[in-house]
């Protein structure tokens, strides 16, 4: 008996130093994030696109109102074919916050003329969209209009330093004006209405102090910010079609377009 509990001992302490096979290493955590943006793009009119043709389509940031949005990622190709044309846009995930609101717009160029682009903001990835759009693009226009006068003309902001300006609510659409007579602007900055002088000498063109109303406004503030210290390093101006530009040396401060008051 004891011989036989000998044995049992020994039996039981050669399984207890036996540990097996080593455990594998857990699968590593699938990524964060509904993954890259994917989707189509569609034209109403019945033409073929040159091979010359390029697509972009941008991821924008558009949760402040009034404020120019935030770019988070380009998508471009050439030779897209006939519509439906497939994209597939990355970005960071780690730039994504679920508290805002994202949407992804698109053009298609030949060259530097632009011939189709979207109309409408197309929301992704939070608030109840997910990573996937179908954008339709609507035609450019291009009939030859006479550049409009860069006085007494409503100029619309569209873009400050590159960065285009989404607004919410087209009845308050920034914008510019300058009058000939006395060589006064006025405009309105996102905020507040806003009044000053400038001087003209050929292309050349500086404003004077701006002064303004003094409404403060929470959501439109750093727009107004930017406006008109983009105003404040103006040099330089050129029409080009339906655009004015204004140039702080040799880089954009900020552009506008011609529109109708009454349809903005």
């Amino acid at each position: 008996m004891r011989a036989r509990g000998w044995i049992l001992t020994l039996a039981l302490l050669a399984a207890g130093c036996d540990n097996g096979p080593e455990a594998e290493p857990p699968a590593p955590a699938p990524p964060s994030g509904p993954g890259p943006i994917t989707g189509t793009l569609n034209y109403r009119e019945r033409i073929a696109l040159s091979p010359q043709a390029q697509v972009e389509v941008r991821l924008l940031d558009v949760s402040i109102a009034d404020m120019p949005a935030t770019t988070l990622g380009i998508a471009r190709f050439d030779e897209p074919g006939l519509p439906p044309i497939d994209f597939r846009l990355e970005y960071n995930p780690q730039n994504i916050d679920e508290k805002n609101t994202y949407v992804v717009r698109a053009e298609i160029r030949e060259g530097n003329r632009l011939i189709f682009t979207t109309d409408t903001a197309y929301p992704v990835l939070t608030r109840g969209a997910d990573n996937t759009a179908d954008l339709m693009l609507i035609a450019v226009d291009h009939t030859p209009q006479l550049p409009p006068p860069l006085f007494d003309t409503h100029w619309k902001l569209i873009s400050i330093e590159g960065q285009p300006v989404v607004t919410k609510a087209p009845p308050e659409d920034p914008h510019l004006t300058l009058s000939e007579g006395g060589s006064r602007a006025a405009g309105y900055s996102g905020c507040n209405r806003f009044f000053g002088d400038f001087e003209l000498a050929g292309e050349g063109l500086k404003f004077g102090p701006l002064a303004s109303t003094r409404k403060a406004c929470v959501d439109t503030m750093q727009l107004e910010n930017d406006y008109l210290a983009a105003l404040a390093r103006v040099e330089r101006f050129e029409i080009v079609e339906q655009e004015l530009r204004l140039y702080a040396g040799p880089d954009m401060a900020a552009r506008f377009v011609a529109v109708d008051p009454g349809v903005l």
